[in-house]
């Protein structure tokens, strides 16, 4: 389904009613604006429960295996619990 909408002075945009109802969004509805190069996606956006991230994260810790020399916990786990994040929340 498409439909034409315009933006306001203030950067405002109506979603035509048709495609709200489609996509069951209503008044509330928090969405996420992701910049591609020549639109913007809207989206609801997706909370995280932390049981989720944690449980993903537990599940990548037991299939990755590592030969090397011993590097802390401390030194590697924020950076990958932080690409995991991002990719869950950038995630349709």
């Amino acid at each position: 389904m498409n439909a034409f909408t315009r933006m306001s002075s203030k950067g405002q945009v109506v979603i035509p009613s048709d495609l709200r109802a489609a996509v069951t969004w209503g008044p509330g509805t928090e969405l996420e604006a992701i910049q591609r190069s020549d639109s913007i996606l809207l989206r609801p956006r997706r909370q995280v429960h932390p049981d989720q991230l944690d449980a993903a994260l537990l599940k990548l810790r037991q299939t990755v295996t590592y030969f090397g020399p011993y590097v802390p916990e401390s030194d590697w786990a924020p950076a990958i619990d932080a690409m995991i994040k991002q990719d869950w929340d950038n995630r349709g």
